[in-house]
């Protein structure tokens, strides 16, 4: 069996979560080992997360997030995701939100050094294929709408500028 690397792409709200979970499943890989297969540097936020406890995980995420430490979330999560490949996890499913190419060519570069065939995947939502069109072409008018929709489908509660901004900032794959 060839060894496996997912790099997911899309905003907040796109359906990520959605297609990762689909992507476990046609790789036979159970939940109970999610966090094994799965890295996003949302996870530097729920951290120490207890499902006993009164608060749920999101609400635990909102809790606890803090953009400033942005950076060091996605180096904690970058050096999660080298520690697997280097120990020949696979699948492995890199859950960010990838808007430009330099987010996750270090992943590319990674994968060509510890064999691991490289598959990009967006999200397969209705809503995400319907305005997929426009973030090519960068139509302000249908991004700020689209913008809206996902700011309302986000469960992380990531704002509309912020996710506009994302938007506009997409780099389509090579």
């Amino acid at each position: 069996m060839n060894k496996k690397i997912f790099i997911m792409r899309g905003l907040p709200g796109s359906g990520k979560s959605t297609r990762v979970h689909e992507l476990m499943m046609s790789n036979c890989v159970d939940n109970s080992v999610y966090e094994d297969h799965v890295f996003s540097a949302d996870n530097y936020w729920i951290r120490g997360f207890d499902a006993v406890g009164s608060m749920s995980k999101d609400e635990f995420y909102k809790s606890n997030f803090d953009a400033t430490k942005l950076f060091l979330a996605h180096q904690w999560n970058n050096s999660r995701i080298e520690t697997a490949i280097k120990t020949g996890v696979s699948p492995i499913i890199f859950d960010n939100t990838n808007v430009r190419k330099r987010d996750y060519r270090f992943l590319i570069d990674h994968s060509h050094t510890f064999q691991y065939e490289v598959e990009i995947c967006e999200p397969t939502s209705p809503w995400w294929i319907e305005y997929r069109p426009y973030i090519k072409s960068k139509d302000e008018e249908k991004l700020k709408e689209f913008a809206k929709i996902l700011a309302n489908k986000n469960v992380h509660g990531c704002p509309e500028e912020v996710i506009f901004k994302g938007l506009m900032k997409w780099q389509e794959n090579d």
